[in-house]
């Protein structure tokens, strides 16, 4: 008989009743959760697939409600519970028979088997209503806000859980020695499945970039004026772009970009930005291949990780944003990070020291990750160091890191910055007006107040930004609650930051690396609980017998649920859901608005200076001046000499040339050129020149 066999016989098989009664009581809750989800506009929301949903609803004899906008739906339970039901059957069956013929076993004890082991699963997924029930019916409205945020999270939780259970059965994965993991000399190399992945991303990612460049759908502001930046150093005009009031670095002392020099030499193009950045991400799958083959000595684990990695939403969240922001400095702070976070895991302090430098030139942020991770090395040097040995001459080190972290964030934010911002507060001071309006008056009231804090972090939107940073990893993070906490202090910061309490944007860059550093450790924990636990108990069971293995391919698959439901390429609905903002016939066709740019183009000469509307801006980079128009820069500096006004542009308010203010302000001043892009854009030429003196610096 089988080792799978054999191992299961240890523990108590389960009883028809109760198979029968699990799956029946599971069914009935997820065609609950299902009715729920399908009719309630805003919990329906959470999946990110109105087009599914509404396609479904159809199927399934409803009707929408309160259409084009917030769509109710009337969806007859019984039609649902019915699908429910046949759709268990058909996981139960089948599933039963892949695995009666993998395991040699009789039909009624394969169902008996698979039946009571998924069934726990579903109870799990069915259990979101139940939750969600109590705390409405408890009037815990903070629980019920954040259940009610969660509904895709739990859904792609539980089914990892029950995918895993189904793959580990099916390959036998009972005991730690039915897969060997032992390495040699030529299994230290990254396995070709991993460069394979890095490839994919790479490829998909930065031909997406390039698509929404093309189409005209990638914004000047956070994105494209990095590009400005290395053309303007490169041409004299210093290291900034014409958006910001002065040199860049009273914004961020964010110099990494800078390192693209020598390729943008060769190809001085946005594109190459946005290929290098989705390639640096991607490359970051290769630390974490390491750090997780060190702690499980197993190539099959680490390569999972790996993958879970470059399908983890909030990194891919760096790549492309949620407001199709798709180039930011911050995110090659990760693959350095992971890059410094793996040479400490191998003691290889020298690399550990240059890359954290060039993780610190990223953004001064970085500091609030370095600063706690000189205690984490003080403490681990000083638990690791042999009796009899003087534990200072461990200490010291990692608490130098932590108070040169400290020392060069208060540089950063109250010396240098304020230096090019001519004296004035760091910007972004004003995302905790909450507790002041300068640093000073923030820190003092943060000190002096903490049951303002309090208030602050213990919030229902906390909650879920913690919750997207670590379900979709299926908790493993939390398996390290030591080297997660080094990510604690930023992750407090970027609670009581106004924006930033979620996954959407890039201020949670350096918490990725944190999280996946944690993860590789948790591997190894779990992997050592497991071993306890079934010398304890006796037993080797599906999940006792090897822990980590389990657990790192439940990571995988609930990374790769998440990713299923709001991932904006091609392996996520969104890309496909024709009410998405992001399906792909919105983003990457070529449209007629980018087909009569280049017309714009061949009327401004290269040595002019331009004003322009955000998704255009880019296009003038590379010009003598090219300005910010906006409603948040409304005025037009005077040595302008074209305007260029998307009219069909996203957010556009534009209709008509009598819409454009400055042409309303100063209609002597300028001339509306002929139109010969069908309406698409304005292009405006002031009648007289003005002495190039009067723009900015």
């Amino acid at each position: 008989m089988s080792s799978t066999v054999s191992s299961s016989s240890n523990s108590r098989t389960p009883h028809w009743g109760l198979t029968l009664g699990l799956l029946g009581i599971g069914c009935w809750l997820m065609a609950v959760c299902w009715h729920e989800w399908l009719c309630d506009v805003l919990l329906a929301a959470n999946f990110d697939c109105e087009g599914g949903r509404r396609w479904l609803i159809r199927r399934l004899g409803g009707r929408l409600t309160g259409e084009p906008i917030g769509a109710t739906a009337q969806v007859p339970f019984e039609n649902v519970l019915i699908s429910q039901i046949v759709f268990t059957c058909l996981w139960w069956f089948s599933g039963a028979a892949i695995l009666m013929r993998r395991l040699r076993i009789s039909y009624s004890r394969s169902l008996l088997v698979w039946g009571y082991q998924s069934s726990l699963w579903w109870l799990l997924a069915g259990s979101w209503t139940f939750c969600h029930f109590l705390a409405l019916l408890s009037g815990w409205t903070s629980a019920a806000v954040v259940i009610g945020h969660l509904p895709e999270m739990w859904l792609s939780f539980a089914s990892a859980g029950w995918m895993t259970t189904f793959v580990c059965q099916f390959m036998r994965w009972r005991s730690p020695t039915s897969v060997s993991c032992s390495l040699t000399t030529s299994q230290t190399r990254v396995p070709v499945a991993v460069w394979i992945a890095v490839l994919a991303y790479t490829l998909v990612f930065g031909v997406m970039n390039t698509l929404l460049y093309n189409n005209l759908l990638i914004p000047h502001g956070d994105s494209a004026m990095y590009e400005e930046h290395l053309w303007n150093l490169l041409h004299g005009k210093g290291f900034r772009s014409f958006i910001d009031k002065g040199l860049f670095l009273g914004e961020h002392i964010q110099i990494i970009h800078l390192g693209l020099i020598p390729v943008y030499l060769i190809w001085p193009s946005h594109v190459l930005l946005e290929w290098c950045e989705s390639l640096g991400l991607a490359l970051g799958a290769i630390p974490v291949y390491y750090m997780a083959w060190r702690q499980t000595q197993c190539r099959w684990r680490a390569t999972c990780l790996a993958c879970a990695y470059l399908l983890y939403i909030p990194m891919q969240r760096l790549d492309i944003s949620i407001d199709f922001k798709t180039f930011r400095p911050e995110a090659f702070g990760i693959p350095l990070l992971l890059a410094a976070l793996n040479a400490l895991d191998s003691r290889r302090w020298r690399a550990f020291g240059l890359w954290l430098f060039a993780a610190l030139m990223v953004k001064e942020d970085y500091a609030l990750i370095i600063g706690p991770l000189g205690v984490w090395i003080a403490l681990h040097e000083f638990r690791a160091a042999p009796a009899g040995t003087p534990r200072w001459r461990k200490v010291w080190p990692g608490l130098a890191l932590a108070a040169g972290a400290v020392a060069y964030l208060w540089w950063a934010v109250k010396i240098a910055i304020p230096y090019f911002k001519a004296g004035r507060e760091v910007h972004y001071a004003q995302y905790f007006s909450q507790f002041g309006k300068t640093t000073n008056e923030i820190v003092y009231n943060l000190l002096i107040h903490p049951d303002w804090l309090l208030r602050e972090l213990v919030t229902p939107e906390n909650t879920l930004f913690a919750a997207a940073l670590c379900l979709s990893l299926a908790l493993l993070p939390w398996w390290s609650p030591g080297r997660l906490a080094v990510g604690a202090p930023l992750f407090a910061a970027l609670c009581l930051n106004q924006i930033a309490r979620n996954t959407q944007h890039h201020f949670h860059a350096p918490l990725v690396a944190i999280i996946f550093w944690a993860a590789a450790h948790g591997l190894h924990n779990v992997q050592q609980f497991a071993a306890w636990w079934a010398t304890r108990r006796g037993q080797t069971n599906l999940i006792t017998a090897d822990g980590a293995r389990f657990a790192v391919i439940m990571t995988l698959f609930a990374s790769s649920g998440f990713h299923f439901w709001h991932a904006l390429s091609p392996g996520g609905l969104p890309f496909w859901d024709t009410h998405s903002a992001a399906h792909w016939s919105r983003k990457y066709i070529p449209t007629a608005r980018a087909a009569e740019f280049p017309r714009v183009l061949a009327e401004i000469p290269a040595d002019k200076h331009v004003a322009s509307t955000d998704f255009v801006h880019p296009q003038f980079n590379h010009h003598a001046r090219s300005y910010d128009y906006s409603s948040y820069r409304p005025d037009v500096p005077a040595d302008v000499e074209y305007l260029v006004i998307d009219v069909q542009g996203p957010y556009s308010q534009v209709r008509s040339p009598a819409d454009v203010a400055e042409f309303q302000k100063h209609p002597d001043s300028w001339d509306l050129l002929p139109d010969n892009t069908q309406g698409y854009f304005y292009v405006f030429k002031r009648r007289a020149a003005q002495p190039h003196s009067g723009g900015q610096p």
